[in-house]
């Protein structure tokens, strides 16, 4: 695919009814927005909201029974949104939840095995929920343990464990259908890790595959931004580590050899908080996040085809632990997060290429 230089501009969009960070987006089959959860300034919520980009409106839509923040949502076959782990005042949430858009209701999709804080999850080709790893923070470590969910029956089945137990690990559905896992934080190792795995669905293992060039981890809530390119590619861009601080570089996985190269940095050095979007033209919107300053007032995009970065129009608002999600029309939103001043906003920006 060739993509082209992307140039655009930066909207004001409505705001969110409740200002929140380390919330969930979701783009609905028809063109909406489900927000869920989030900590509002120090709580967590179980509300949720919709995004309707024709209007221009946030709509109410059904809370979740339990609050949380740092959570995973998935989106189903069939339009429903599963909502997974995450953190709230009283502790690690276990609750599965499952979003109904035609009723605008959740229900209970059981309980996880284990309580996750930062977990992963990715709908697999199957048609099946992978979940794995993530942190206990009642038992301070990391977790190895996966499960896997069926979402006709309801049924959770224990999986093969990771390799390397981590979390705040970014994963990725890969071409031929099996998940991608790298980076993240490991306790045994005191931060991050460079160590990658794939998960394979056929035979329920996992193999530990190429490392990264460099670690990366995030030293919040969050993970390295990563995404599959339409080469089929892994993307992964910024993050931390003890040795070198915020990270500019990125890098990308060769879909062939499995091999890790670097790519050329970025202007500005985003920590895992930041958002990576595909956008329509095959490039990559990079938003916000932290540097060693607080939350990046900027935003980028890389050219895959010629290993570039450019600028373009800031944002309105420096933000990070905020979500991006490309609408049907091609323009990317962005909701929430904090902003300078280390509160949770409320206010929502729209990027039209």
């Amino acid at each position: 695919m060739t993509t082209t230089v992307l140039t655009g501009a930066w909207s004001t969009a409505a705001s969110m009814s409740t200002p929140r960070s380390g919330h969930t987006g979701t783009l609905l089959p028809g063109g909406r927005v489900l927000v869920a959860g989030g900590d509002t300034g120090g709580q967590e919520t179980p509300t949720a909201e919709l995004y309707d980009p024709l209007t221009d409106t946030w709509l109410p839509t059904g809370g979740l029974s339990a609050a949380r923040a740092h959570h995973t949502a998935i989106a189903l076959p069939g339009g429903g949104v599963l909502v997974l782990g995450g953190y709230a005042q009283n502790g690690f949430v276990r609750d599965i939840e499952r979003y109904d858009p035609a009723t605008g209701t959740w229900s209970s999709a059981g309980m996880s095995s284990a309580p996750r804080e930062d977990p992963t999850a990715v709908l697999l080709d199957t048609g099946s929920v992978l979940m794995c790893g993530g942190y206990d923070r009642l038992g301070n470590t990391d977790l190895a343990t996966c499960e896997l969910l069926d979402p006709v029956s309801g049924t959770w089945t224990a999986a093969a464990p990771m390799v390397s137990p981590r979390y705040n690990h970014p994963a990725t559905l890969l071409a031929d259908g099996r998940v991608l896992v790298a980076g993240g934080v490991n306790v045994l190792n005191q931060g991050g890790i460079a160590l990658t795995e794939i998960y394979d669905p056929a035979t329920d293992t996992w193999s530990a595959a190429c490392p990264m060039t460099q670690v990366r981890q995030t030293d919040d809530n969050g993970q390295p931004a990563q995404l599959r390119l339409p080469s089929g590619d892994v993307l992964t861009v910024g993050g931390y580590n003890r040795i070198d601080g915020v990270l500019r570089t990125g890098e990308r996985r060769d879909t062939g050899t499995g091999a890790w190269s670097a790519i050329a940095p970025m202007t500005t050095a985003r920590e895992g908080l930041h958002t990576a979007t595909l956008v329509a033209t095959g490039a990559v919107l990079v938003v916000g996040g932290v540097d060693d300053d607080g939350p990046v007032p900027s935003a980028e995009v890389y050219d895959p085809t010629t290993d570039t970065w450019s600028a373009v129009p800031t944002p309105g608002t420096a933000r990070a632990r905020h979500v991006a999600v490309r609408l049907l029309d091609g323009r990317v939103l962005v909701t929430g997060g904090v902003d300078g001043a280390g509160g949770a906003v409320a206010t929502a920006e729209l990027f039209v290429p």
